[in-house]
């Protein structure tokens, strides 16, 4: 596999594998795009239905 130096440099400064820095960095991203996916359609829902809360309305209605 060829692996671009900053790429190994970075890994060994972080004290791990060029692999394991790969694979974090992976599911990193993955996670990123789900929740910005998740995001997108949050503020679609929002500008359909605009209703907010304040936390002490939300406090309350959990008895908190």
């Amino acid at each position: 596999m060829c692996v671009p130096a900053f790429c190994s440099a970075y890994a060994d400064m972080h004290g791990v594998t060029v692999s394991e820095f790969m694979k974090q960095s992976v599911l990193e991203r993955i996670e990123d795009e789900i929740d910005i996916g998740i995001y997108n359609e949050k503020i679609e829902e929002y500008k359909r239905y605009p209703v907010s809360h304040s936390i002490e309305e939300i406090e309350k209605e959990l008895d908190l």
